[in-house]
């Protein structure tokens, strides 16, 4: 048993590798047709799914000034890394609506979810640390949102709701 992993429980069968609790749950799939729904989800292949670790603007949330469309920018960022191949997925569990939580590779191989926090297009989720790097770049660079003033979605969504 590797140094610093004998309080995970065995998930696998004796002689099989040790797996992290989290890893369990873990699933990869391909998707080959896929549909945008907003800047963090989409549908395909009869899976609905929600890209883990990022929170983008809600389809009707603007940017000051002028009103600026930034949810549906964000879901033309997010149409824009998935056109062209299928996408290769890792399923991390489910949210309160049933999609599945997942990060995702295009098939140029780039992590979906880690470029639209980089380009601007989407926040790090509140709470997980994973993108919050890439979010910072983003925000002195003033790339994608960040180049206007917005309200972060979990707040507008409290406030739409």
């Amino acid at each position: 048993m590797p140094r610093g992993e004998a309080w995970w429980p065995r998930i696998a069968a004796p002689g099989a590798p040790l797996r992290r609790p989290w890893e369990a749950a873990s699933a990869t799939f391909t998707l080959a047709a896929v549909r945008v729904v907003d800047g963090d989800s989409l549908e395909g292949d009869g899976r609905r799914l929600r890209l883990i670790g990022i929170d983008a603007l809600e389809l009707s949330q603007t940017c000051e000034p002028g009103a600026v469309p930034c949810g549906r920018l964000a879901r033309s960022a997010l149409e824009s890394l998935v056109r062209g191949g299928s996408l290769h997925c890792a399923g991390l569990g489910t949210d309160r609506y049933g999609r599945t939580l997942a990060r995702c590779s295009n098939w140029r191989g780039e992590e979906v979810n880690r470029a639209l926090v980089r380009e601007g297009w989407a926040l790090a989720y509140a709470g997980d640390a994973t993108y919050a790097r890439e979010e910072r770049a983003a925000a002195a660079q003033r790339r994608g949102i960040h180049a206007w003033r917005f309200i972060r979605p979990a707040e507008w969504r409290r406030g739409e709701r």
